[in-house]
């Protein structure tokens, strides 16, 4: 529920204030504003409605102009750049194990299977409501770039390496890529809110992007300290 809301909510910000937005401030202020009202209507609606209380949600945005991509995250879902063949992390997890990492008591391998590993520090709704601040950055994109969207159902389940290589294999076929990431991630023991959604910048002004594709999505009340 929390995860549709924010979805339609940002979606519809960022298609009305797109237009009018003409630098890299303003698509970055655009892109706050949207989360700040998915933020405020997924609270609404909990209080509105007992059975929703305390619902929340993780969410992570890519905008993409000819050469440059636009990012804002709050949570653990994240952000990947595959850039000539080499892939890296845009996003730094708002959760208890990446402060442990940043904090040099914990290890990246040993994260994925931490009992802690869910529990996250900032989200969309939620039981604490403060903890909402975007994480808002700007690159440049070039031809044949990959940027890749996903849940933490994919990183906890699928190594980076494994990820990269699906990607390079499928090729301008980001759907194709997207269903087999999901299907990989089941496989290894995903069972819950593994979404992927995967973009392909294939000339200079053209970007290529998939469907959203989910195995067994389910909408769940993340944990946070």
């Amino acid at each position: 529920m929390a995860s549709a809301v924010a979805v339609q909510v940002v979606a519809a910000v960022v298609k009305a204030l797109l237009p009018t937005a003409t630098n890299a401030a303003q698509i970055s202020q655009l892109m706050q504003s949207g989360l700040c009202s998915a933020h405020e209507e997924i609270c609404a609606r909990a209080i509105a409605n007992p059975d929703l209380n305390n619902m929340g949600t993780t969410v992570v945005l890519a905008l993409c102009q000819r050469d440059t991509v636009h990012i804002a995250h709050v949570g653990d879902s994240r952000a990947y750049l595959l850039h000539q063949g080499q892939m890296r992390q845009l996003t730094e997890d708002h959760s208890v194990v990446a402060e442990l990492i940043n904090a040099g008591q914990l290890t990246p391998r040993a994260a994925r299977h931490h009992c802690l590993r869910h529990v996250i520090t900032r989200s969309l709704g939620g039981p604490d409501t403060d903890s909402t601040s975007p994480d808002l950055r700007c690159l440049p994109s070039a031809q044949g770039d990959f940027i890749l969207l996903c849940s933490d159902r994919l990183t906890n389940m699928v190594e980076e390496r494994a990820i990269k290589k699906l990607i390079v294999q499928g090729g301008a076929d980001v759907q194709a890529t997207c269903e087999k990431l999901v299907a990989l991630a089941k496989t290894d023991g995903g069972n819950d809110n593994i979404t992927v959604v995967l973009a392909y910048q294939d000339c200079a002004d053209t970007v290529r992007d998939s469907e959203k594709a989910i195995g067994n999505a389910t909408v769940r009340d993340h944990q946070k300290r």
